[in-house]
């Protein structure tokens, strides 16, 4: 300890940067005057504050502290903490070296343009996204020349887009990017459809070739382009612009966007020679798809072929649905042509939910697409599975040699590879032990039967996202025993097939103590002949072992297992706007859900197309009881959201 305290707080600070946590450094504090000293810097850069307690208490140590205030670089403050106009207004007196900055971008509205004019900030690189205009080009104004990280929502994005900036030949969207000439990284959304005011504005925002080129030429130090909800199109008689290679372009996301025209694809590998991660999550127009004759396919395939063969630093692809036209006609041969000049990627993506392949198709296109692999440098796939690649043992035996994969995604799609085959957790966590983080989405989640005696792998598993998934109790109860260390789990869209606990939704994880819990949407699947109920689950029964020992030591009379509804009522500001929450339910109302027995008629009526318009008002909470209800057991939960609403 004599020794490493001598060492100069800079090299001190550094070492203790990588290897320990927030709370070990505030530990490390205690140790002795020069670490103190070492470790105060290193605590106070990066501040993540997540309830107003929190905001309100930094904010006050902050102002009583001397020199607190000169360690903080980078602050995030979560969306549902709110700040007040006085306390924004603070931000740059309290952290003047501020370098990041994230809150709430509605927030943004109840600051006044004269005052961002008056913020002096030495060393912003980011400040939250932007949604209103008038706010914006003051602060832009201000501090643009600095700024590295730049996000526009689309209520700023689309407007200024359809406005021509006077005397310079440009939109005023691309005439705003001249305040920020360093940029590095840039997110821009297309629309906003949930504050538009007008169809005009709830439209995809439409870019073209030449405004990328463009964009490039007045941002030369972009490294990383993210577009969302855009239309990517060309103008009518329009020509083929000179482009120019945006040489320090590393990683371009297209995501929930639609192409319009096959120039896009053949333009990518010679506008972005450089590229590390190319993700285009995005979709064709369908009034354009409709018209695509065989001329078009040969244009779109020598597109993708070049992508392949130009884009040489490739280590991170994803075709998103794109690829999928090609099925129509001809064979797709682009991971056949990836395979042959890169040496493995690092993370790969074929998932596409509209495609089907067959017989000896759907194993050549397995093949081509692990052949893009390498067993010492992969760590991330998202693989589509094919009804004709046989049971999952089949898939995972290639899955499992690449040896450092730490994320994986299967995804069964719509042509009932969940039926004929399931996805069980043993078989995946047997051959992929280093797994991480694992998704599935429209599978159906089984268990082998095992041997008496025969042990559960136990596998590293942190985070599980399931996603139209069909599940039964027993199958939960495997995932729980080979996942122990499990911190975040996810169920969307989920079912529950018909099995002894009848309208019980259990969800047993009694060694886990979860992060986060998220559930949307669950639903009961009341036979064999129907997929689902219509109507959700909307009641909730948690029990936490580590408080039920808790009130035993203090003697508490509380219930064990706690009881709610998800109810439905008028907002006490808008009398027209309706507001989820979770009421609690007393005992008696409790035990009438736990011990209710679903009679035929109630299977029935579930089969019955009938669609939940909103959730029912508490007053009706027995109504709900026929849908199922959610019981939780586990350790803990720090954060419970149950269809959006945060318990």
């Amino acid at each position: 300890m004599k020794h490493l305290s001598l060492l100069p707080s800079e090299i001190l600070d550094l070492i203790v940067s990588n290897i320990l946590n927030d709370v070990k450094k505030y530990h490390c504090l205690h140790v002795c005057r020069n670490w103190y000293r070492a470790l105060r810097p290193s605590l106070y850069r990066n501040i993540h504050l997540t309830s107003r307690r929190q905001l309100v208490q930094f904010l006050k140590c902050i102002k009583q502290s001397e020199d607190l205030y000169i360690y903080v670089r980078h602050l995030y403050i979560q969306d549902d903490v709110g700040l007040s106009q006085n306390e924004i207004e603070a931000l740059p007196c309290l952290f003047p070296l501020l370098e990041t900055l994230y809150f709430d971008p509605k927030l943004w509205k109840y600051q006044h343009p004269y005052h961002a004019a008056k913020n002096k900030w030495k060393r912003i690189k980011t400040l939250p996204p932007f949604d209103c205009y008038p706010l914006s080009y003051p602060l832009l104004h201000e501090f643009g020349y600095a700024l590295e990280d730049l996000s526009l929502t689309g209520g700023i994005v689309n407007p200024l887009h359809r406005t021509k900036a006077p005397g310079k030949g440009m939109s005023a969207l691309l005439d705003l990017f001249t305040l920020t000439p360093r940029l590095k990284r840039l997110t821009m959304h297309g629309r906003d459809p949930l504050n538009a005011t007008s169809r005009q504005a709830a439209e995809r925002t439409e870019l073209t070739l030449n405004d990328i080129t463009l964009l490039h030429s007045l941002l030369p130090h972009l490294g990383h382009l993210k577009l969302i909800d855009f239309a990517l199109s060309i103008m009518q008689f329009e020509q083929t612009p000179i482009i120019v290679p945006a040489s320090s372009m590393r990683k371009l996301d297209i995501e929930n966007s639609c192409l319009t025209h096959y120039i896009w694809i053949e333009s990518i590998a010679e506008l972005y020679p450089n590229l590390t991660d190319l993700n285009l999550n995005s979709i064709w127009d369908p009034s354009y798809k409709q018209t695509l004759t065989w001329r078009d396919m040969g244009p779109i395939q020598e597109g993708f072929h070049r992508i392949a063969t130009h884009c040489s630093s490739l280590g991170s692809v994803n075709l998103g649905q794109l690829e999928s036209i090609l099925r129509t006609t001809t064979e797709s041969k682009f991971f056949d042509s990836l395979s042959k000049v890169t040496s493995g990627l690092v993370a790969l993506d074929n998932t596409c939910l509209d495609r089907n392949i067959s017989g000896k198709s759907a194993t050549t296109s397995f093949t081509t697409f692990m052949a893009c692999t390498n067993p010492e440098k992969t760590k991330v796939l998202r693989v589509q599975l094919w009804r004709d690649l046989g049971k999952l043992e089949n898939a995972m035996k290639v899955i499992g040699l690449c040896t450092r994969l730490t994320e994986l995604e299967l995804n069964c799609g719509r042509y009932s590879y969940s039926w004929n085959y399931g996805c069980d957790v043993e078989v995946i966590a047997n051959y992929c032990p280093r797994l991480e983080k694992l998704n599935l989405t429209m599978a159906r989640l089984t268990s082998s039967k095992k041997e008496e005696g025969a042990a559960t792998p136990v596998s590293n598993i942190k985070s599980i996202c399931l996603n139209q998934i069909h599940f039964t109790t027993e199958a939960i109860n495997v995932l729980s025993r080979c996942c122990p260390q499990l911190e975040y789990l996810e169920l969307t869209k989920c079912v529950k097939d018909k099995d002894a606990s009848a309208h019980q939704i259990l969800l047993s994880l009694p060694h886990q103590h979860l992060k986060t819990l998220k559930i949307d949407h669950i639903y009961l699947r009341p036979s064999q002949y129907v997929q689902k109920c219509n109507i959700d689950a909307a009641m909730l029964a948690v029990n936490y072992s580590d408080r039920n020992q808790h009130d035993v030591q203090r003697n508490s009379p509380s219930l064990n297992t706690r009881w709610y509804h998800l109810c439905c009522q008028k907002s006490k500001t808008n009398a027209t706007k309706h507001v989820r929450q979770l009421r609690r339910l007393g005992y008696l109302k409790s035990e009438k859900v736990k011990n209710y027995i679903m009679k035929y008629k109630d299977w029935d009526y579930l089969e019955e197309n009938s669609i939940r318009g909103t959730y029912r008002a508490f007053n009706f909470w027995d109504s709900d009881i026929p849908y199922g209800y959610v019981q939780i057991d586990c350790k803990r939960v720090d954060t419970l959201i149950f269809n959006k609403v945060t318990l």
